[in-house]
Protein backbone atom coordinates (compact mmCIF):
# COMPACT_ATOMS: atom_id res chain seq x y z
CA UNK A 1 0.00 0.00 0.00
CA UNK A 2 2.89 2.55 0.64
CA UNK A 3 3.55 2.37 -2.63
CA UNK A 4 0.12 3.64 -3.96
CA UNK A 5 -1.07 5.38 -1.01
CA UNK A 6 0.50 8.67 0.89
CA UNK A 7 0.40 8.25 4.49
CA UNK A 8 -2.34 11.57 4.14
CA UNK A 9 -4.36 8.57 2.59
CA UNK A 10 -3.44 6.36 5.08
CA UNK A 11 -4.21 8.03 7.78
CA UNK A 12 -7.92 8.83 6.77
CA UNK A 13 -8.36 5.18 5.94
CA UNK A 14 -7.38 4.61 10.00
CA UNK A 15 -9.71 7.13 11.18
CA UNK A 16 -12.46 6.17 9.14
CA UNK A 17 -12.48 2.48 10.56
CA UNK A 18 -12.16 3.76 14.03
CA UNK A 19 -14.66 6.87 13.43
CA UNK A 20 -17.33 4.36 11.62
CA UNK A 21 -19.24 1.60 13.15
CA UNK A 22 -18.85 -2.01 11.62
CA UNK A 23 -22.45 -1.93 9.99
CA UNK A 24 -22.00 1.52 8.53
CA UNK A 25 -18.41 0.69 6.98
CA UNK A 26 -19.91 -2.50 5.35
CA UNK A 27 -22.20 -0.12 3.36
CA UNK A 28 -19.13 2.30 2.44
CA UNK A 29 -17.36 -0.38 1.16
CA UNK A 30 -20.28 -1.88 -0.59
CA UNK A 31 -20.74 1.15 -2.17
CA UNK A 32 -16.96 1.59 -3.35
CA UNK A 33 -16.72 -2.02 -4.64
CA UNK A 34 -20.29 -1.54 -6.45
CA UNK A 35 -19.05 1.54 -8.35
CA UNK A 36 -17.16 0.23 -11.59
CA UNK A 37 -15.15 2.35 -13.69
CA UNK A 38 -17.15 5.70 -12.80
CA UNK A 39 -15.63 9.81 -12.42
CA UNK A 40 -15.30 10.64 -9.01
CA UNK A 41 -18.80 12.58 -8.94
CA UNK A 42 -20.84 9.14 -9.67
CA UNK A 43 -18.40 7.57 -7.34
CA UNK A 44 -18.80 9.94 -4.28
CA UNK A 45 -23.19 9.97 -4.90
CA UNK A 46 -23.14 6.46 -5.24
CA UNK A 47 -21.28 6.05 -1.80
CA UNK A 48 -23.35 8.27 -0.36
CA UNK A 49 -26.65 6.45 -1.38
CA UNK A 50 -25.53 3.62 0.54
CA UNK A 51 -24.54 5.05 3.59
CA UNK A 52 -27.06 8.00 3.89
CA UNK A 53 -26.48 8.44 7.62
CA UNK A 54 -25.74 12.19 8.01
CA UNK A 55 -23.23 11.52 11.19
CA UNK A 56 -20.62 9.95 9.12
CA UNK A 57 -20.70 12.11 5.88
CA UNK A 58 -17.77 14.22 6.89
CA UNK A 59 -15.31 11.60 7.55
CA UNK A 60 -16.32 9.62 4.28
CA UNK A 61 -16.19 13.14 2.48
CA UNK A 62 -12.41 13.53 4.15
CA UNK A 63 -11.60 9.82 3.01
CA UNK A 64 -13.24 10.30 -0.44
CA UNK A 65 -11.29 13.51 -1.42
CA UNK A 66 -7.57 12.29 -0.04
CA UNK A 67 -8.19 9.37 -2.59
CA UNK A 68 -9.44 11.32 -5.25
CA UNK A 69 -5.88 13.17 -5.08
CA UNK A 70 -3.94 9.98 -5.21
CA UNK A 71 -3.10 8.47 -8.34
CA UNK A 72 -5.78 7.24 -10.51
CA UNK A 73 -4.66 4.21 -10.47
CA UNK A 74 -5.87 3.08 -6.85
CA UNK A 75 -9.65 2.26 -7.89
CA UNK A 76 -12.46 2.27 -5.58
CA UNK A 77 -12.24 -1.37 -4.94
CA UNK A 78 -8.63 -1.03 -4.28
CA UNK A 79 -10.03 1.96 -1.35
CA UNK A 80 -12.65 -0.85 -0.47
CA UNK A 81 -9.35 -3.53 0.08
CA UNK A 82 -7.60 -1.04 1.88
CA UNK A 83 -10.58 -0.66 3.94
CA UNK A 84 -11.34 -3.82 4.96
CA UNK A 85 -8.11 -4.86 5.92
CA UNK A 86 -7.68 -2.04 8.68
CA UNK A 87 -10.95 -2.54 9.67
CA UNK A 88 -9.49 -6.26 10.65
CA UNK A 89 -6.65 -5.45 11.73
CA UNK A 90 -8.05 -2.81 14.47
CA UNK A 91 -10.35 -5.13 15.30
CA UNK A 92 -8.06 -7.51 16.12
CA UNK A 93 -5.63 -5.26 17.64
CA UNK A 94 -9.25 -4.12 19.85
CA UNK A 95 -9.60 -7.65 20.84
CA UNK A 96 -6.46 -8.47 21.79
CA UNK A 97 -5.37 -5.44 24.16
CA UNK A 98 -7.18 -3.71 27.22
CA UNK A 99 -6.23 -1.49 29.72
CA UNK A 100 -7.74 -0.08 32.69
CA UNK A 101 -6.64 1.91 35.36
CA UNK A 102 -5.71 0.79 38.55
CA UNK A 103 -5.86 2.85 41.84
CA UNK A 104 -5.02 3.03 45.75
CA UNK A 105 -6.08 6.15 48.04
CA UNK A 106 -9.34 8.29 47.88
CA UNK A 107 -12.19 7.70 45.62
CA UNK A 108 -14.69 10.29 43.77
CA UNK A 109 -17.33 7.95 43.03
CA UNK A 110 -17.33 9.29 39.35
CA UNK A 111 -15.08 6.54 37.74
CA UNK A 112 -15.36 2.83 38.44
CA UNK A 113 -11.55 2.56 39.60
CA UNK A 114 -10.50 -1.02 41.15
CA UNK A 115 -7.94 -1.03 43.75
CA UNK A 116 -3.78 -2.03 43.00
CA UNK A 117 -4.59 -5.00 45.35
CA UNK A 118 -7.44 -6.26 44.22
CA UNK A 119 -6.41 -6.54 40.49
CA UNK A 120 -2.62 -8.10 41.68
CA UNK A 121 -4.74 -11.18 43.82
CA UNK A 122 -6.69 -11.35 40.41
CA UNK A 123 -3.98 -11.82 38.61
CA UNK A 124 -2.16 -14.35 41.01
CA UNK A 125 -5.46 -16.16 40.77
CA UNK A 126 -5.44 -16.46 37.57
CA UNK A 127 -2.48 -17.47 37.02
CA UNK A 128 -1.71 -21.35 35.19
CA UNK A 129 1.73 -21.16 33.95
CA UNK A 130 3.95 -18.56 34.93
CA UNK A 131 3.85 -15.19 36.93
CA UNK A 132 6.87 -12.73 37.34
CA UNK A 133 6.36 -10.12 40.47
CA UNK A 134 8.84 -7.26 40.20
CA UNK A 135 8.96 -5.05 43.13
CA UNK A 136 11.37 -2.48 45.15
CA UNK A 137 9.89 -2.82 48.65
CA UNK A 138 8.52 -6.48 50.21
CA UNK A 139 6.83 -5.88 53.37
CA UNK A 140 3.53 -6.76 55.68
CA UNK A 141 1.61 -8.58 52.87
CA UNK A 142 0.50 -11.72 54.31
CA UNK A 143 -3.05 -11.59 51.54
CA UNK A 144 -0.37 -11.97 48.93
CA UNK A 145 2.02 -13.98 50.24
CA UNK A 146 -0.54 -16.54 50.81
CA UNK A 147 -2.10 -15.97 47.37
CA UNK A 148 1.48 -17.09 45.90
CA UNK A 149 1.63 -19.88 48.15
CA UNK A 150 -1.76 -21.36 46.27
CA UNK A 151 -0.55 -20.27 42.72
CA UNK A 152 2.71 -22.51 43.21
CA UNK A 153 0.42 -25.26 44.68
CA UNK A 154 -1.05 -25.96 41.33
CA UNK A 155 2.40 -25.36 39.39
CA UNK A 156 2.67 -22.20 38.14
CA UNK A 157 6.45 -21.09 37.95
CA UNK A 158 7.09 -17.89 40.26
CA UNK A 159 9.47 -15.63 39.69
CA UNK A 160 9.98 -12.31 41.84
CA UNK A 161 12.69 -9.77 41.37
CA UNK A 162 13.16 -7.78 44.54
CA UNK A 163 15.51 -5.06 46.38
CA UNK A 164 17.09 -6.07 49.41
CA UNK A 165 18.02 -4.64 52.30
CA UNK A 166 22.04 -4.59 52.31
CA UNK A 167 21.61 -4.01 48.43
CA UNK A 168 19.44 -0.59 48.99
CA UNK A 169 22.07 0.34 51.36
CA UNK A 170 19.70 0.99 53.73
CA UNK A 171 16.60 2.56 51.84
CA UNK A 172 14.18 -0.65 52.86
CA UNK A 173 14.36 -1.81 56.52
CA UNK A 174 13.16 -5.18 55.31
CA UNK A 175 13.97 -7.89 52.95
CA UNK A 176 11.47 -10.95 51.37
CA UNK A 177 13.27 -13.26 53.92
CA UNK A 178 11.28 -11.90 57.08
CA UNK A 179 8.01 -11.66 54.62
CA UNK A 180 7.79 -14.49 52.22
CA UNK A 181 6.38 -18.25 53.85
CA UNK A 182 8.83 -21.12 53.67
CA UNK A 183 6.87 -22.46 50.57
CA UNK A 184 7.68 -19.71 48.68
CA UNK A 185 11.05 -19.39 49.71
CA UNK A 186 11.67 -22.63 48.80
CA UNK A 187 9.54 -22.73 45.66
CA UNK A 188 10.22 -19.48 43.68
CA UNK A 189 13.02 -18.13 41.88
CA UNK A 190 13.81 -15.12 43.93
CA UNK A 191 16.12 -12.83 41.74
CA UNK A 192 18.64 -9.67 42.95
CA UNK A 193 20.43 -7.38 41.33
CA UNK A 194 23.77 -7.26 42.56
CA UNK A 195 25.96 -4.71 43.60
CA UNK A 196 28.85 -4.89 40.93
CA UNK A 197 26.33 -5.30 38.37
CA UNK A 198 24.98 -1.69 39.10
CA UNK A 199 26.42 1.86 38.41
CA UNK A 200 27.34 3.79 41.17
CA UNK A 201 27.35 7.70 41.78
CA UNK A 202 30.25 10.11 43.06
CA UNK A 203 29.26 9.76 46.27
CA UNK A 204 28.80 5.89 46.35
CA UNK A 205 25.28 5.54 45.93
CA UNK A 206 24.48 2.55 43.46
CA UNK A 207 20.82 2.77 41.69
CA UNK A 208 17.96 1.12 43.23
CA UNK A 209 15.58 -1.57 42.37
CA UNK A 210 13.07 0.59 41.86
CA UNK A 211 10.49 -1.25 39.21
CA UNK A 212 7.10 -2.27 40.00
CA UNK A 213 5.44 -4.81 37.65
CA UNK A 214 3.34 -8.09 37.05
CA UNK A 215 3.04 -10.10 34.06
CA UNK A 216 0.46 -13.50 34.84
CA UNK A 217 0.99 -16.02 32.10
CA UNK A 218 2.55 -14.16 29.51
CA UNK A 219 -0.68 -11.87 28.79
CA UNK A 220 -1.70 -10.14 31.31
CA UNK A 221 0.66 -6.92 32.86
CA UNK A 222 0.38 -5.00 35.93
CA UNK A 223 2.81 -1.47 36.29
CA UNK A 224 1.86 0.45 38.95
CA UNK A 225 3.85 2.93 41.59
CA UNK A 226 2.85 0.91 43.94
CA UNK A 227 5.44 -1.69 45.81
CA UNK A 228 4.79 -5.30 47.74
CA UNK A 229 3.30 -3.19 50.87
CA UNK A 230 0.51 -3.08 52.81
CA UNK A 231 0.82 1.36 53.04
CA UNK A 232 0.98 0.72 49.45
CA UNK A 233 -1.58 -1.27 48.19
CA UNK A 234 -4.27 0.15 51.17
CA UNK A 235 -3.32 3.71 52.45
CA UNK A 236 -1.05 5.34 49.76
CA UNK A 237 -1.87 7.32 46.57
CA UNK A 238 -0.75 5.22 43.84
CA UNK A 239 -1.73 4.38 40.31
CA UNK A 240 -1.23 2.22 37.28
CA UNK A 241 -2.25 0.34 34.83
CA UNK A 242 -3.56 -3.44 33.83
CA UNK A 243 -2.64 -4.18 29.89
CA UNK A 244 -4.19 -7.35 28.70
CA UNK A 245 -1.66 -7.59 25.71
CA UNK A 246 -0.07 -10.62 24.78
CA UNK A 247 3.02 -9.05 22.71
CA UNK A 248 3.51 -6.14 25.34
CA UNK A 249 3.75 -9.01 28.42
CA UNK A 250 5.80 -11.26 26.86
CA UNK A 251 8.49 -8.60 25.90
CA UNK A 252 8.86 -7.64 29.63
CA UNK A 253 9.12 -11.34 30.36
CA UNK A 254 11.27 -11.56 27.67
CA UNK A 255 13.68 -8.63 29.17
CA UNK A 256 13.65 -9.84 32.43
CA UNK A 257 14.96 -13.64 31.58
CA UNK A 258 17.60 -11.80 28.94
CA UNK A 259 18.83 -9.67 32.26
CA UNK A 260 18.86 -12.98 34.36
CA UNK A 261 21.15 -14.69 31.03
CA UNK A 262 23.51 -11.52 31.35
CA UNK A 263 24.10 -12.54 34.98
CA UNK A 264 22.63 -8.59 35.64
CA UNK A 265 19.83 -10.33 37.78
CA UNK A 266 20.45 -13.17 39.82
Amino acid sequence: MTGIASPSLLEKIHRTVVDIPPPVLSLLVRGLQNSGESNYGQIRQAVFQHVPTPEFRDTISELLEAWQSENQSLTPQSLALALISAAHSYQAAKAQTAIEIVWTGPTTGALPLRRTEQVLIEMIREAKENLLIVSFAVYDIAEIVAEMEMAIARGVALTLVVETPESSQGKIPFGVDAVLSDQVKAKARILKWPHDKRKKAENGKYGSLHAKCAVADRTSVLISSANLTQYALNLNMEMGLRVKDNELAERIVRHFELLVQQTILG
